[in-house]
């Protein structure tokens, strides 16, 4: 399917919620094909000294109901979309800092024979990693809710593999990368996005970790997320 085909079921929104501004946009995006964005608007969040806690938090809101009313109201009809308003498959928030906090960690195994690798394997790492999950938990904004937990590296035998699973290895590392979001904001969030427009699902990920998906696909460009 061509971008330009705009078929109903490519149509999405995505939405950049940093700390000093909110920007949202309609993309159509397909299988095989770069995203090509079709509207786009941005809302400062008005700065104030002192603007903490709650009133941070209702100043964000403020300017992502701008934002999603934009799309709403001016944002389908610039992108030639107005006479049949299409459904929106998919919702992506991106949070920054203030609204979100990141953790990479380490999970390693050592055996003396071949161990082949599996998700149960993995699983059993994050089991018997309980001290580090709980200082990650430390790490993390209070009254927060994890919204990622991606593996983004995987070492065998001291080579790097993109495919770890059903491989077998005497020595394995894994690299885990976790955000964290307070719950009053995701929540928030969801309810002034979906209170203006219907979409079927919403997901939410940290700048951090999107920075870093596609500053990795660029060619001869490595990168690494610390913690």
């Amino acid at each position: 399917m061509s971008l330009f085909s705009r078929n109903d079921s490519a149509c999405k929104l995505v939405f950049d919620i940093g700390s000093g501004s909110v920007c949202g946009a309609i993309v159509l995006a397909s299988d095989g094909s770069a995203p090509t964005v079709l509207y786009s608007f941005r809302s400062e969040i008005p700065f104030q000294t002192e603007a903490v806690g709650s009133r941070l938090l209702s100043l964000m809101l403020r300017s992502l109901a701008q934002v999603t009313l934009a799309l709403v109201n001016e944002g389908f009809e610039a992108a030639g979309l107005a006479k049949k308003r299409p459904k929106i498959s998919e919702t992506f928030v991106s949070l920054s800092a203030p609204w979100t906090t990141s953790r990479t960690s380490l999970l390693s195994f050592q055996s003396r024979e071949p161990v082949r690798i599996t998700k149960d394997i993995f699983i059993e790492l994050l089991r018997h990693s309980e001290d580090e999950l709980r200082e990650t938990r430390k790490g993390a904004l209070k009254g927060s809710a994890q919204i990622e937990r991606e593996l983004v590296t995987s070492v065998l035998n001291g080579y790097e593999s993109a495919a770890p699973y059903e491989k077998t290895a005497r020595e394995a590392n894994f690299t885990l990368f976790r955000s964290f979001s307070p719950a009053r904001v995701t929540g928030a969030v969801v309810e002034t996005i979906t209170s203006l427009v219907h979409t079927v699902t919403l997901h939410f990920h940290s700048f951090a970790f999107l920075l870093f998906s596609a500053m990795r696909r660029l060619p001869n460009v490595r990168v690494f997320l610390t913690s």
